[in-house]
């Protein structure tokens, strides 16, 4: 039988603890993944007697069952989907605007550019014979050129950095995702019946901030350890067991894409689960930092293929005008645009001093595939045995100028280009090649009423 006094001293000892609990959930309001402690008691029963003793329904007190965390794993579940959506959101809207300060600035957009080309061409056709709007209208014609080459650069230079910054993300989530690992090896190791409160709450906190890099969904084991899956459905690739963790990668794919009538190149994020030496893609990129990177980075390319479509139909269109007409010589007009120029790479002999120029015969190069040229000492012959003798010749609408003395061996690979409007070039050489006049010209003429005659007073040519 317990003594009134020893039931006191229970009850102090227990309050006193859970006092203790109350000023450390004080001491650490401010203290970042820290979750709120809760008490909970429990009585100390009585002695059961014997099989002649009555037993002692008195009891013998309280005691401190277990000190709890204020933790709802459904809660924060919500909060971590809260914060990954959000993240995403956020991500990508920060770089759109910043997309849409680099491309639209006030009065140099790509806009005002062919919209004051057209201006020019109006002036010009109105005064055809004048030098003076051909001047104009072939600086304009070089700055709508210069315009979507610039264009496309920024383009570039902002997939560029949505890549490095999908990189550091990942590089976060590694990070991350290791040191979940870690605690859930203490978890695991840890001598106490029940899980240290202290290492739940950093592996809470740890979740949290993988939250804000990345969607997952998540699985408890019964010492606290976690399992995540990535993604929203529940069945996800793991990036983190109970044993290890898993570490993600990205690279830049490229997928072919048809348009008009030559393959075109998408460029779009992949993201890859390292084990080893094994990588695996995942589409399970849902939200998050990271996502919002991914399809800002699609994003990109979609402003590129438009603003791809608009420098192939300037091309196409103003072309198509520009040889309906004459020229101030008299001359049918060339191609004002030329766009998809291929690149050159050269892979020369110690010595040789070869260099490779190209032009276009067509205002659209179509190329199906690289073109691969070596030199064998006296002719280039390609990687089907066609030869090609000379320092000029001709390839699939190519003009081809080699300058310089080739050695044995030298190699040159003519790459098509399908980065439109990096490759558009107003190809006019001077205002007089506008061609502003018509095929045909028509006068006025009268008819002679009496006689029923018609009497031209104009002339009817063929400039």
């Amino acid at each position: 039988m317990g003594s009134l006094f020893e039931i006191a001293k229970s009850g102090i000892q227990a309050y006193r603890q859970a006092l203790s609990v109350t000023g450390q959930n004080i001491a650490n309001v401010n203290t970042e993944g820290y979750s709120k402690r809760d008490v909970n008691l429990e009585e100390l029963g009585g002695i059961q007697g014997g099989v002649t003793d009555v037993s002692d329904q008195t009891g013998l007190g309280v005691r401190v069952d277990e000190i709890r965390r204020s933790f709802n794993a459904y809660v924060n579940e919500r909060l971590r989907n809260s914060h990954s959506g959000f993240e995403q959101l956020n991500q990508f809207s920060k770089e759109v605007s910043l997309l849409e300060n680099t491309l639209l600035p006030t009065g140099s957009d790509l806009s005002t550019f062919i919209g004051e080309f057209f201006s020019s061409l109006q002036e010009l056709a109105a005064s055809p014979e004048d030098s003076a709007p051909r001047v104009v209208s072939f600086e304009k014609g070089k700055d709508v050129a210069n315009a979507f080459n610039d264009y496309s650069e920024r383009l570039k230079t902002a997939q560029r950095g949505s890549f490095s910054q999908a990189k550091i993300s990942i590089d976060s989530i590694n990070i991350l995702s290791k040191q979940i690992s870690d605690v859930n090896a203490k978890l695991k190791s840890a001598g106490a019946t029940t899980s240290p409160n202290d290492l739940l709450d950093t592996r809470d906190l740890l979740m949290k901030e993988l939250s804000k890099e990345i969607e997952y969904t998540t699985e408890y084991g019964t010492r606290g350890e976690v399992s995540i899956r990535l993604g929203n459905s529940g069945q996800g690739p793991i990036i983190v067991s109970p044993n290890k963790s898993f570490n993600l990668r990205a690279k830049v794919t490229e997928n072919s894409d048809f348009r008009y009538s030559f393959e075109t190149t998408v460029n779009s994020i992949s993201i890859f689960i390292v084990e080893g030496t094994d990588e695996t893609t995942t589409t399970q990129i849902t939200g998050g930092k990271l996502a919002g990177l991914v399809n800002y980075y699609a994003y990109l390319q979609e402003v590129k293929s438009q603003i791809d479509d608009i420098a192939f139909r300037v091309a196409k269109d103003f072309n198509a005008v520009q040889k309906n007409g004459k020229d101030l010589t008299g001359k049918i007009g060339n191609d004002m645009f030329l766009v998809g120029l291929p690149k050159i790479e050269k892979s020369l002999i110690e010595g040789s001093t070869l260099d490779v120029k190209i032009d276009q015969l067509e205002s659209v190069s179509n190329l199906k595939g690289n073109i691969e040229l070596n030199f064998d000492g006296s002719k280039w012959r390609d990687k089907n045995n066609n030869s090609y003798i000379g320092n000029s010749f001709n390839i699939n609408g190519l003009a081809i100028t080699l300058n310089g003395q080739a050695k044995k061996g030298d190699i040159f690979t003519i790459l098509p280009n399908n980065d439109l409007s990096s490759s558009l070039k107003f190809n006019l050489k001077s205002g007089s090649e506008f061609a502003a006049s018509a095929f045909k010209l028509a006068e006025s003429g009268t008819k002679n009423l009496g006689t029923g005659e018609l009497t031209i007073e104009g002339s009817y040519q063929d400039p």
